[in-house]
């Protein structure tokens, strides 16, 4: 057991108090209990009218300091007034409905003083005997809130300069403020889930999140809203390349619903090349796209080889591949950016499931894109795509190969990319959520045999499969066979 007394508590313990005497006495025998003993445990009564008040005096454990609000504030509100009085170097929330387990303030209060950059941390818990597991790295955990708080309030552990900094709970998101008070915290620097099982979380039908889901959720869609606005902000600018060749008015359609879609991200930069027999796209300028056109009487598109004159052209470090019809919510962008930087040489920013939209859905889309609901259009089943859209680490993707060129047309070359990745080693990722595809009609490559095509691609994509680490490397170094191409660029 850890027994530190000092004038200055190491940790302030806030709970705050509403007509909780059913759960309330396990809930302060649970904090009284820590092994951890250096705290102040502040309760405050937010003008309870049931025998909470005479619980809490029944105690005379002199760590207690007792605060009665003289009317009803909330429970957000009268937590900012616990932590007025706190003196502790860390802020523990706790709840009246849920019980620590005995080494909860000593496994956090050891983390956070080896872990100085870490400005506040949350654990795992029971609900029922089961455990509940959340995303524990800041990271996974950023990539998290942009959905959804993925903190169980009580497990927090803060430090007090940061709360204070801060300006503690704000009032205005009154069922939501916990989630408010993570993205701030977050938006300022580190902050992580211990994989520690610290807390046991009660349900019952008198919690806020029961009794207000509607004005709950009311709130968490703003405090979403503002926190991927912030988050836009400092986001690196990001390089998006579309190959194209429209073949119809509704790929065009399609096409300017998608760069209007993108463009909703300030930190996305477009880059558009055009190759076919004329000219068949316009636009009005903008700042952030770049167009070109090439001259070319192929009768198949080769999109590989355009892919890389876009991908050694692109300003930015960050490049995301994109087809022309596809769309893909802005918090999976932002997630996939993040795994880039984070050392991923790709990553597709959606699970492997592609949504096909109707025709009828895909008119309404292009006309207003908020039309676009979560989890519509139709699925095809059958392995995780891997085509519509990734990012990639720009230098080191080149360095593995780029774009394989010795694809004709399209279809195998998203395959191999894959596997020639893994082949070699270098880390791949996924971000959660789906892949949205607008309607066009598909028309046939004229003047092409398909079928000798077809068995061109399948030689293609089976000579990267049968290749070992070593060889992968050596014909990269040397841009013999398929990678020969390399040796016109270099």
């Amino acid at each position: 057991m850890t027994t530190i007394m000092k004038d200055t508590p190491s940790i302030s313990v806030l709970m705050p108090v509403r007509n909780a005497e059913t759960f309330l006495k396990e809930a302060v025998d649970s904090i009284l209990g820590q092994t951890f003993t250096d705290f102040e445990f502040i309760i405050i009564d937010d003008a309870s009218t049931d025998r909470s008040p005479e619980i809490i005096r029944s105690y005379t454990d002199s760590r207690i300091k007792f605060i009665q609000n003289k009317s009803n504030q909330g429970n957000h509100i009268s937590r900012n007034i616990g932590l007025e009085k706190a003196c502790g170097k860390y802020i523990a929330a706790m709840d009246t409905d849920d019980r620590a387990l005995p080494e909860r303030l000593l496994t956090q209060y050891h983390y956070m003083e080896q872990h100085p950059d870490v400005l506040a941390c949350g654990c795992l818990f029971y609900v029922n005997s089961t455990i509940i597991s959340k995303p524990l790295n800041d990271r996974d955990i950023r990539i998290a809130l942009l959905h959804d708080n993925c903190f169980l309030h009580p497990s927090l552990f803060i430090r007090t300069e940061v709360m204070q900094a801060i300006g503690g709970y704000d009032k205005e998101y009154r069922y939501s403020a916990d989630y408010d008070l993570v993205c701030r915290i977050s938006l300022l620097g580190k902050i992580t889930n211990l994989p520690d099982v610290l807390m046991e979380y009660r349900m019952h039908k008198e919690q806020i999140s029961q009794k207000h889901t509607d004005m709950q959720k009311h709130y968490a869609d703003r405090i979403r809203n503002n926190y991927r606005e912030e988050i836009m902000k400092r986001m690196p600018p990001v390089s998006i390349v579309i190959p194209l060749r429209i073949e119809s008015t509704e790929r065009e359609a399609n096409l300017h619903c998608v760069l209007q879609y993108l463009l909703r991200s300030p930190f996305v930069y477009i880059d558009l090349l055009e190759a076919d027999k004329e000219r068949h796209f316009f636009f009005t300028h903008h700042e952030r796209i770049r167009y070109r056109f090439v001259h070319d009487e192929e009768p198949v598109f080769y999109r590989t080889h355009y892919l890389n004159e876009l991908l050694r052209e692109a300003q930015h470090s960050i490049v995301g591949i994109w087809d022309a019809d596809v769309l893909i919510p802005e918090a999976q962008l932002i997630a996939a950016v993040w795994h880039v930087l984070g050392g991923c040489v790709l990553c597709f920013p959606y699970n492997g499931k592609f949504r096909f939209l109707e025709k009828e859905r895909s008119n309404a889309i292009r006309k207003d894109m908020d039309e676009l609901q979560a989890g519509e259009g139709y699925c095809l089943l059958g392995r995780p795509s891997v085509g519509g859209a990734f990012l990639v680490n720009k230098t080191k993707y080149l360095e593995a190969g780029g774009e394989n060129e010795g694809f004709y047309g399209w279809g195998p070359e998203d395959a191999e990319r894959v596997k020639r990745l893994e082949i070699l080693e270098l880390p791949i990722a996924r971000t959660k959520g789906l892949l949205y595809h607008l309607h066009h009609e598909r028309k046939p490559d004229i003047g092409v045999d398909n079928r000798k095509k077809a068995q061109h691609n399948q030689k293609v994509l089976l000579n990267t499969c049968r290749q070992s680490k070593e060889e992968l490397t050596k014909a990269l170094k040397c841009h013999t066979g398929i990678f020969s191409y390399l040796d016109n660029h270099n």
